[in-house]
């Protein structure tokens, strides 16, 4: 069994309080996964899809909240051989068990680890897993950019041969909105962290074609 869970009493990071704030207001609803709506979640994971075609990968699901893009996957038929879902945030854990035992998801299980704060967590897990695929879909919105690269970078670097490394991202090309209207989301320097990829990997695809150009996803595969 995979386990690599936070003491409970331990006070949450940063990167995690603003979720865990509003968990706590409203338990794992929704609103805790601090995406602005449902639409655009779904549109963001219909990119992924047509990007990563999960139907062919043993994937991890890097902040998964509630196994939401589980739920999405299923619903195109396009079902990951292996799903592992993992969660900083134990309520969030718990909502994604009872959603996967609720659907009888077999090929599923979710994981209470802060990928953030252990830097040997992502190694371990697609090792002791069986995993070819990290993807990071909103996981990364409440880092400041050189932290979310950090966490990028051990990614790639626990990516097998000939595997897949995906995440989403709040474009900085988009036409910037007041200050605090994102709330604690960060923009992230698009073509910075496409240079960022193409240094590691020639083979990237990138697309910012969706949402108005309010957000980008971007896929490296590690040579084989």
């Amino acid at each position: 069994m995979f386990s690599r869970r936070a003491k409970k009493d331990r006070e949450e990071p940063g990167y995690l309080r603003p979720y865990a704030e509003v968990a706590r207001r409203v338990g794992a609803q929704f609103e805790a996964l601090l995406w602005q709506n449902a639409e655009g979640q779904r549109r963001r994971f219909d990119v992924l899809a047509a990007m990563i075609e999960p139907e062919k990968r043993a994937l991890a699901d890097l902040g998964c909240g509630r196994v939401d893009l589980l739920a999405h996957l299923h619903g195109l038929r396009r079902v990951p051989r292996r799903y592992v879902g993992v969660d900083g945030l134990r309520a969030m854990v718990e909502a994604g068990q009872r959603l996967i035992d609720e659907h009888g998801y077999h090929e599923a299980e979710v994981h209470e680890l802060d990928f953030v704060a252990d830097a040997d967590a992502l190694g371990e897990l697609v090792r002791s897993r069986g995993l070819d695929t990290l993807v990071f879909s909103g996981s990364l919105n409440t880092l400041e950019q050189p932290v979310a690269e950090e966490v990028l970078h051990r990614a790639y670097s626990a990516t097998p041969p000939g595997g897949l490394l995906a995440f989403n991202f709040l474009s900085d090309l988009f036409p910037r909105k007041e200050a605090g209207e994102e709330g604690p989301a960060f923009r992230f320097s698009t073509l910075g962290l496409l240079a960022w990829a193409l240094a590691r990997t020639p083979l990237v695809c990138f697309r910012h074609d969706y949402l108005g150009g309010h957000d980008a996803t971007i896929t490296m595969t590690k040579p084989a």
